[in-house]
């Protein structure tokens, strides 16, 4: 149980490769932790932490999602002010008797697979004992969500284990050497329905040529989990935020409290 373990998720479709693929999600534990981060480095300074409880005193319990400052500045990361100074945070409790908690939701909107808008960042080579998922893209008006739940002793199943099975909707399991364990579950939802919550800020492309997959992260006002999503940004807004203009049609308002990764 104390070696760590790994597991690799990407969106998209072998089928039709017209379609681009997601960023690559790299989930994995170390210790009695577990973390979610990009398997890229260009976007590797962000990461969700599930730390679980540990006989070192000097290590917290608990839930965090935030800029990881050990490695260099990314790209196209939006955290806003509540990554930008790391969050701690509760989860999610399930109900029954097995205390398990949602702690984080990677949201997938259909409109990011179209053809023509720009590929993840994706790294093929998986590490030894790492085992890879590849989830198809959503269909128009829907999202793949992959919700996380932590749980301690066994492994944690939103709804009829026989049913998530039969879907192939299940991702495999990791364990902690404090016998928790990681489980996910990715579901394609309306996003009529079941609508995207407000992030902190936005920075939308100027144009088309201006475009890149950006990735928000935030935790939603009133919510018990974090919400990560790819989404269209503007490349100048990376690169000079003064030289950055929202388009007409997008409201200003919520800029200002946008940070970039790397910002002080």
């Amino acid at each position: 149980m104390g070696k760590e373990q790994a597991v690799s998720i990407l969106v998209g479709s072998r089928e039709e490769p017209a379609r681009p693929y997601s960023h690559m999600w790299r989930i994995f534990s170390r210790g009695t932790s577990f973390y979610v981060k990009a398997r890229h480095p260009e976007l590797g300074q962000f990461k969700v932490s599930l730390h679980g409880p540990d006989p070192r005193p000097e290590l917290r319990p608990g839930f965090r999602f935030g800029v990881d400052r050990s490695v260099p500045a990314t790209t196209n990361l939006l955290t806003g002010e509540q990554g930008h100074r790391g969050t701690w945070y509760e989860g999610e409790q399930m109900p029954g008797p097995s205390g398990a908690r949602r702690v984080l939701r990677i949201r997938f909107g259909w409109d990011m697979f179209q053809p023509g808008m720009p590929a993840g960042l994706i790294k093929f080579d998986l590490s030894r004992g790492m085992t890879g998922a590849l989830i198809k893209f959503p269909d128009v008006g829907y999202a793949v969500d992959v919700d996380f739940f932590v749980a301690d002793g066994a492994p944690y199943w939103p709804g009829r284990v026989e049913k998530i099975r039969k879907a192939n909707s299940a991702i495999k399991p990791i364990v902690n050497t404090a016998n928790q364990f990681l489980t996910a579950v990715n579901v394609h939802r309306s996003m009529f329905r079941n609508p995207t919550p407000p992030t902190e800020g936005n920075l939308p492309p100027m144009s088309e040529g201006d475009l890149v997959r950006g990735v928000v992260a935030w935790l939603p006002e009133g919510g018990q989990f974090p919400w990560i999503t790819e989404l269209p940004v503007s490349r100048t807004a990376f690169r000079d935020l003064d030289a950055y203009r929202p388009p007409r049609a997008i409201s200003t308002v919520g800029l200002t409290g946008t940070r970039m990764s790397g910002d002080s």
